[in-house]
């Protein structure tokens, strides 16, 4: 009787491959799909009933059955695989509730953070739903960091006291600069990359400002200063002269 290729591919998952009998493993040998208990003697695909052999090993078997102890051996180890993994699961399920309890109380304490640098306000439900995702996307310093540039930004621009607008204006520059830092850890060069590209919008009739973003980045991989490329951008008349100028860095 022939052996569905799921189970097959199952019982073979499960014995990691290798013949029982010799230890032999897949591609050094064909393998099989062998019943504990023959088919002749009503056996069965359960599989349970299955074990993996190779071509030879199975060939010289016949509808010899392996020994009750070998039997018992095997079922009781496919039990403990179960357990095992059983427990595993349950071990990654307890690891994730933890990162979710973990998530919820950083944003308790971003939260506080925020009351602290706007005293008398706080966050609604859909503040909250920003801040979590922000808490999915940037470090805790990164946040916090962009809550009080945001505010400090905001307090400079507020004429007298605060109001809500005032507050949800500063809250929502808070998640641009979360942004802004976060590419800035990853890219330092990036500051100093987009001031250069504003000098040459200011001093050019034309530009192109994915193209000069692509030449400024270019540059300072390959070592340039940023001082230098400043000066650059504040004396060349035009934008061609400009991206022959930046062309001289590639390597």
């Amino acid at each position: 009787m022939s052996v569905r290729k799921k189970i097959r591919f199952e019982v073979f998952k499960r014995d990691s491959f290798t013949c029982q009998y010799c230890g032999r493993q897949a591609p050094d040998v064909v393998l099989n799909c062998d019943h504990i208990s023959p088919v002749a003697k009503g056996g069965d695909d359960n599989i349970l009933n299955l074990v993996t052999s190779c071509f030879d090993c199975n060939s010289g078997k016949g509808d010899r059955t392996l020994d009750d102890a070998t039997v018992l051996a095997k079922r009781k180890a496919q039990l403990d695989d179960l357990q095992e993994r059983r427990e595993q699961i349950e071990m990654v399920m307890e690891w994730q509730r933890g990162l979710l309890e973990l998530k919820e109380e950083t944003v308790t304490h971003l939260h506080e953070y925020w009351q602290e640098l706007v005293p008398g306000y706080y966050l609604n439900k859909t503040g909250l739903t920003g801040l979590r995702k922000l808490v999915k996307k940037y470090s805790i310093g990164i946040i916090m960091g962009a809550m009080s540039d945001a505010v400090d930004a905001g307090m400079q621009n507020a004429q007298g006291d605060l109001d809500n607008a005032d507050v949800s204006s500063m809250w929502s520059n808070a998640r641009k600069f979360a942004a802004v830092n976060h590419d800035e850890a990853r890219q330092p060069w990036l500051k100093d990359a987009f001031y250069i590209r504003g000098i040459v919008r200011n001093r050019m009739e034309y530009y192109s400002p994915h193209e000069a973003i692509r030449l400024i980045k270019m540059a300072f991989e390959n070592g340039a200063d940023a001082e230098e490329l400043k000066d650059i951008a504040k004396q060349v008349p035009s934008w061609i002269v400009w991206v022959k100028a930046m062309k001289t860095f590639e390597s």
